[in-house]
């Protein structure tokens, strides 16, 4: 009996130590029994760390998926916050490169990012001049010709990514003549086009828009024409100075169906300097206006 008292301390100790350890074992494997879940976040966008302003950056595929697992709270806790992956194209030069996805998560969440190398096309920024070269749209009206155009500047510098520039077929602008009845000067967009005719938006053009100087001619003949008058009040008369005038016309008009008058609505006795008019679309007056006097 003396034996079993004298080791009865160590025994008590022996069992307090062992239930130490299985409490310490127990804390340190609790949290693998913990349940865990998986969720995939979805179309996050990828961004660009450290880009050049020289050159553009084109990544494909633009947005990336992660998968994040963890528990319940750690995945309700994440699944409402913004993220977002990132590439680091740092020191690359032109051409094609595939760089590893980034993402901001932290703590061991993320199990996967889906594509996790993703490419990017890396493109100079450069500037080139280009001609501008005119096409017609329609017909002048009957008896006009275009003589002659000019366009003021004739050329354009675009700078845009180095693939872009060279997609540009022509650089043009359009010139409606069905929107033209005279010579002067019109303001119209000018168009970078590729092979196909199509529109190429990702060039920044020096100017807005091209001046186009048109010189209109018709194929025209010249004849005398008497003026007459239209809408004189009752009880008056009038004297016109000059009686005829000198114009041209388009040679597939009939001379005899032109008339060319003055209006004289609203006016009173007196001498009046009064527009000359005429209905009839393409004719060419010599001069504008005339001397009317008005009496009773």
């Amino acid at each position: 009996m003396k034996g079993y008292g004298k080791n009865l301390g160590t025994k008590f100790i022996s069992i307090f130590l062992g239930v130490i350890l299985w409490l310490f074992v127990y804390g340190q494997q609790s949290p693998l029994n913990t349940p865990e879940f998986t969720r995939t976040l979805t179309n996050i966008p990828v961004e660009i760390i450290g880009a050049n302003r020289d050159f553009q950056y084109i990544v494909t595929p633009s947005t990336v998926d992660i998968v994040i697992r963890g528990s319940q709270d750690v995945i309700n806790s994440l699944v409402n916050r913004e993220h977002k992956a990132t590439v680091d194209v740092r020191g690359l030069d032109e051409g094609i490169h595939n760089l590893p996805v980034s993402t901001s998560l932290t703590g061991g969440v993320v199990q996967n990012i889906k594509p996790n190398y993703i490419t990017v096309i890396v493109d100079p920024i450069l500037t080139q001049e280009f001609p501008i070269s005119l096409t017609t749209e329609g017909e002048l009206p009957g008896g006009l010709v275009l003589k002659d155009v000019l366009l003021t500047p004739n050329t354009i510098t675009l700078t845009g990514p180095k693939g872009e520039l060279e997609r540009v077929s022509k650089v043009e602008v359009v010139l409606n003549l069905e929107e033209i009845g005279e010579s002067g000067r019109i303001s119209v967009p000018a168009r970078a086009l590729d092979i196909y005719g199509r529109n190429i938006n990702a060039l920044q053009p020096n100017i807005s828009n091209v001046i186009i100087e048109v010189v209109i001619e018709g194929d025209l003949v010249e004849g005398e024409f008497s003026i007459g008058y239209r809408n004189l009040q009752q009880g008056l008369k009038v004297a016109l100075s000059p009686t005829t005038v000198q114009a041209k016309f388009p040679k597939n008009i009939n001379k005899d169906n032109i008339e060319v008058f003055v209006d004289l609505e609203g006016l009173e006795e007196g001498t009046h300097t009064v527009a000359l008019q005429t209905d009839t679309e393409g004719v060419i007056l010599e001069r504008e206006t005339i001397e009317v006097k008005i009496e009773r």
